[in-house]
């Protein structure tokens, strides 16, 4: 892959190549900090393997 055919967007966190769409969810978790109600609990075993999640690739 070259590394022109990856084109960031500032606003939004997210990268685009090809098929590929990789999200930020460091900048994303940001954004989203106090607009979250929170329904029920899960496990800890859960949210703390969620806290160390901060890309998510998505294959189109």
């Amino acid at each position: 892959m070259d590394s022109e055919e990856l084109t960031p967007s500032s606003s939004s966190g997210v990268s685009t190549s090809g098929l590929t769409t990789v999200l930020d969810l460091a900048q994303c978790e940001e954004e989203l900090v106090g607009k979250i109600k929170v329904t029920h609990r899960l496990p800890e075993m859960v949210t703390h393997g969620a806290q160390r999640i901060r890309t998510i690739v998505l294959e189109i």
